[in-house]
C-alpha cells in the first residue's frame, strides 16, 4: 500500500492551480475579474428583487384602495330617492369615469330618471361582500355582492340580491367606476 506524502509529485499535483475552479485561482486578473462579476451579479439581483417587491407592494395598495373605494362608490351609484333625484343621480354620475360615465348618463336620462319620477321609486343598494378578481396598478376588477331594497311611494320595500363585476380605474388619486356588468 502506498501512502501519499505531501512532498511526493502525486500529492502536489492534486493541489495545482489548474485543478481549481477559475474563480478560486489566485492571480491578479482572474481574481479581480471573478469578484467584479460576482459583485455585478449581486447588484443586478438586488435591483431585480427591489423592483419586484415594490411592484408587489404597489399592487397590494391598488387592490386595497380600489376595493375600499368600490364599497362606497357602488352604493352611491345604485342608490337614489325620488324626492331628491337630481342630487342623487348627479352624485351617482360623479362616481364614474371614461366611456362608462357617458353610458351611465344616457341610462339615467333615458330610463332611471323618468321611471323614478313617474313611479316615485326609492332604491338603496348595499355591498354585502366584495372581492378582487384581478388587478394592476391602475385598474382593479372586483366582484361585488349587492343587496338592493326598492320601494314605491307608500309601498313595502322589495329586497333583492345581485352580483356585479365592477372595474375600478385610478384617476389621479381616486378610484372611480370604469365599468359595471351584472354577473
Amino acid at each position: 500500500m502506498t501512502v501519499l506524502d505531501e512532498e511526493t509529485p502525486a500529492a502536489r499535483s492534486l493541489t495545482l492551480p489548474a485543478l481549481r475552479p477559475t474563480f478560486l485561482r489566485r492571480g491578479p486578473a482572474g481574481s479581480r475579474r471573478a469578484w467584479l462579476v460576482a459583485a455585478a451579479v449581486l447588484v443586478v439581483a438586488a435591483v431585480v428583487l427591489a423592483v419586484l417587491v415594490h411592484r408587489g407592494q404597489a399592487l397590494d395598495t391598488a387592490r386595497a384602495e380600489a376595493a375600499s373605494s368600490a364599497r362606497t362608490r357602488i352604493p352611491a351609484l345604485l342608490s337614489y330617492r325620488h324626492d331628491d333625484l337630481g342630487h342623487d343621480l348627479a352624485h351617482a354620475v360623479d362616481q364614474t369615469t371614461g366611456s362608462f360615465r357617458s353610458d351611465y348618463e344616457a341610462l339615467v336620462a333615458k330610463t332611471v330618471r323618468p321611471t323614478a319620477e313617474r313611479r316615485k321609486v326609492d332604491t338603496t343598494a348595499t355591498v354585502s361582500g366584495l372581492g378582487v378578481v384581478r388587478a394592476s396598478a391602475s385598474r382593479v376588477v372586483v366582484l361585488a355582492f349587492l343587496t338592493q331594497s326598492t320601494a314605491r311611494a307608500g309601498g313595502a320595500p322589495v329586497v333583492s340580491g345581485s352580483r356585479v363585476e365592477v372595474t375600478m380605474v385610478r384617476v389621479g388619486d381616486r378610484w372611480l367606476i370604469g365599468d359595471l356588468k351584472p354577473v
